[in-house]
């Protein structure tokens, strides 16, 4: 039975990279530096400050950091199929929603309570509070240890993600895992060439087969 979901955010739960990259570019733009997707995409998925650091090296942080939390309001956040009748059903049935994330803490807050998914989360980790970073097996360990204070084993838990590195890190950690390709850069052949059987890759939360059984 599950009680524990893990659920990595970006472009799991929300089509970030519709509405950040745009977001990222006119923030970019408002300080006087030019930004194209191509650029974007070669850091997207490293913790958020390294993600500014690549993209714009010579930008201050600390003023452009909420600068772009204004501007991230301009480029609303778009829920992908399925996830918020997967969390609504998983919270009926008391099933802990827990958001791990490369991206900044009040960043991904801001996105879930504008489009009205933060009331489900019961706790999220993002990149300002932890030592370890996608692909490494030690970036649940907080979740973990966590869900351990709470007496839920690891065969309770299952692990959403839009990412190779997301599986490699529930497989290390022996973690239930389903790949949802909705928002993915990966299609269903990476992640059947890295060893998830296809059962356990979704076209999108739309497709979980929890649903049937919440």
């Amino acid at each position: 039975m599950i009680k524990a979901a893990i659920f990595d955010f970006d472009d799991t739960l929300l089509a970030t990279r519709k509405t950040r990259f745009s977001a990222l570019k006119k923030a970019a733009a408002d300080f006087g530096f030019s930004l194209i997707d191509k650029t974007i995409l070669k850091h997207w998925g490293k913790p958020f400050r390294q993600l500014i650091k690549g993209i714009l090296p010579k930008a201050n942080y600390r003023k452009f950091y909420p600068h772009y939390r204004k501007v991230m309001h301009d480029f609303p956040p778009q829920i992908l199929p399925g996830a918020k009748r997967l969390l609504k059903s998983m919270k009926k049935h008391n099933i802990q929603i827990l958001l791990v994330s490369q991206s900044s803490y009040n960043l991904v807050k801001q996105d879930m309570q504008e489009i009205g998914l933060w009331k489900y989360v019961a706790k999220l980790w993002a990149s300002e509070n932890r030592k370890y970073h996608k692909p490494d097996p030690r970036y649940v360990g907080p979740v973990l240890k966590f869900l351990k204070t709470q007496k839920i084993p690891k065969e309770n838990i299952v692990y959403f993600g839009d990412a190779l590195s997301d599986f490699k890190v529930a497989k290390a950690n022996n973690i239930l895992f389903y790949a949802v390709l909705s928002g993915s850069l990966y299609s269903s052949a990476d992640f059947e060439r890295a060893g998830l059987g296809k059962d356990r890759i979704l076209k999108s939360l739309k497709t979980c087969p929890l649903l049937g059984k919440l």
